[in-house]
């Protein structure tokens, strides 16, 4: 099982843009997880990105307002 790192970066914006980020093994299944522990549907996700886990990761995001 490969498992791959989803981070949608442009998630449920309202005054900005939320942040989700799921490890599945596919986009299906990570949506699945973001929503299970959000407690209900998602009604925008933006675009996602898609990282393979075979080497170390790191993002941050900055607020503002």
């Amino acid at each position: 099982m490969q498992l791959k790192l989803y981070v949608w970066e442009e998630f449920e914006p309202d005054y900005s843009s939320g942040l989700a980020v799921a490890v599945a093994t596919d986009v299906r299944a990570a949506k699945q997880q973001v929503e299970y522990i959000r407690g209900y549907p998602v009604s925008h996700w933006g675009s996602v990105k898609v990282y393979s886990l075979n080497k170390p990761r790191a993002f941050y995001r900055v607020g503002s307002g």
